[in-house]
C-alpha cells in the first residue's frame, strides 16, 4: 500500500487557492482529497478540536494518527490568521511532486510535502516571514500573459483536375451504292426472204464483199474522292463565377472581473454552511462544490424559468455524475445556493 503524502501549499488569498484547487481537480486529484482552509474553516475545527493546534488534525479523517510535531502548525495559523488561505492536498507518494508543481505555478509561498510523519522536500518559492498582513491581502508581483488569439479566414483557389476529353479518329469502312445506266450493244443479223427484179445498186454490189459490226458495251468504272465533311475541333473554353465561402472561425474573448466582488454570494454559502454543517465536524472545502454547482444551475439561461422541483432530477444527475458524495448529504447545500442566485437575479 502506498504511503499518504499531506502536501501544504500557503497563498495569499482566496482567488489563488480557488484556481489551484481546479488545476489540481483538472490534474485528476479528487475533490475529496483536497482541503481549502481559511479563518471561518480553522476557527470552526478549532472550536471542534477544543484547542488552537487540533484543527490541523481534523482536516482529514486519516485511518492513522497524524504527527502534528512535524507540521508547521503554528505558521499555518499564523498565515491563516493574517489573511492568508491554505490547501492541504492528500495523495499518494509518487503525486506529490506533481502537486507540488501545480501549487507552486500558483504563486504558492510555500508547497511542502509530507509523508507519514517525514518532510520530504521543501518547495518554497518565498520566505515564510513574507506572510500578508493582518489588514490587507495582496498577491505576489508576477505577471501572466494570456495571449488573445483570433482565427483569420484565408481564402485562397488551386487547380483541381476534375475531367480529361480524348479525342481520337478511327478509318472505319461501310457499305454503300450508287445506280448507274449502262448501254449494251447487240449484233443483230436477220434474214428475210425477197422475190424481185434486181436493182442497179443490187448488181453493182453483186460482187464479193464483208460487212463488220461490233458490238460494244459499258461497263461501270468506280473512282474514290474524299471529300471534307465535318471538322472537329478541340480546345478549352475558360469561364469565372463567384462562389461564397462560409465557415467559422474561432477567437479567445477576454472576461476580466474581480472574482472576490463577482462573487457576493460566497459569504452567504458559508453562513449557510456554519449553520447547517457547521457543527458536523466538516469544512467548508467539503461542500463548496455543492454551492457551486447549485449556483452554476441557478445562473443556466436553460433554467430561467423553471423552479427547483423541475431541475432537481438533472442536479442530482450532474452531481452523482461527478462526485462521490452522497446526494441526500449535499442536497441542501446545493438547494440553498439555488435560492440564493435566484433571488439576487431576482431582485
Amino acid at each position: 500500500m502506498l504511503n499518504k503524502t499531506l502536501v501544504v501549499g500557503l497563498f495569499k488569498n482566496m482567488t489563488d487557492a480557488d484556481r489551484v484547487v481546479s488545476d489540481l481537480e483538472a490534474a485528476r486529484f479528487s475533490r475529496d482529497s483536497i482541503k481549502i482552509v481559511d479563518a471561518h474553516e480553522m476557527e470552526t475545527h478549532e472550536q471542534l478540536a477544543g484547542h488552537k493546534r487540533g484543527w490541523f488534525r481534523r482536516l482529514f479523517s486519516a485511518e492513522e494518527p497524524i504527527d502534528e510535531t512535524v507540521y508547521d502548525v503554528e505558521q499555518y495559523s499564523d498565515w491563516v490568521r493574517k489573511g492568508g488561505v491554505l490547501v492541504v492536498a492528500k495523495t499518494d507518494e509518487s503525486s506529490a511532486d506533481r502537486a507540488v508543481e501545480i501549487m507552486k505555478s500558483r504563486s504558492a509561498a510555500e508547497a511542502t510535502p509530507i509523508t507519514h510523519g517525514r518532510r520530504m522536500t521543501d518547495m518554497r518559492t518565498e520566505p515564510l516571514h513574507a506572510m500578508p498582513k493582518a489588514t490587507t491581502v495582496t498577491g505576489p508581483q508576477y505577471e501572466q500573459t494570456i495571449p488573445v488569439l483570433e482565427e483569420e479566414l484565408r481564402v485562397g483557389k488551386r487547380q483541381v483536375q476534375r475531367k480529361s476529353v480524348r479525342v481520337v479518329s478511327h478509318v472505319v469502312e461501310k457499305p454503300v451504292e450508287e445506280s448507274i445506266n449502262l448501254h449494251d450493244e447487240k449484233v443483230i443479223v436477220e434474214r428475210h426472204p425477197v422475190d424481185r427484179i434486181a436493182t442497179d445498186s443490187d448488181l453493182r454490189a453483186f460482187h464479193d464483199s464483208t460487212v463488220e459490226m461490233t458490238e460494244t458495251i459499258e461497263e461501270p468504272v468506280v473512282s474514290k474522292e474524299a471529300h471534307v465533311k465535318e471538322e472537329v475541333t478541340v480546345s478549352k473554353k475558360i469561364t469565372e463565377h463567384q462562389e461564397k465561402i462560409r465557415d467559422s472561425i474561432r477567437s479567445t474573448e477576454v472576461e476580466i472581473k474581480d472574482l472576490e466582488t463577482g462573487r457576493p454570494w460566497e459569504s452567504e454559502f458559508r453562513r449557510h454552511f456554519n449553520s447547517r454543517y457547521g457543527k458536523l465536524g466538516k469544512s467548508y472545502s467539503d461542500y463548496s462544490p455543492a454551492y457551486e454547482l447549485g449556483s452554476t444551475l441557478a445562473s443556466d439561461e436553460r433554467y430561467r424559468n423553471r423552479d427547483w422541483n423541475s431541475v432537481e432530477s438533472e442536479a442530482r444527475r450532474q452531481w452523482e455524475a461527478k462526485r462521490s458524495g452522497d446526494w441526500n448529504d449535499f442536497r441542501d447545500a446545493i438547494r440553498q445556493a439555488w435560492d440564493t442566485i435566484r433571488g439576487r437575479r431576482a431582485a
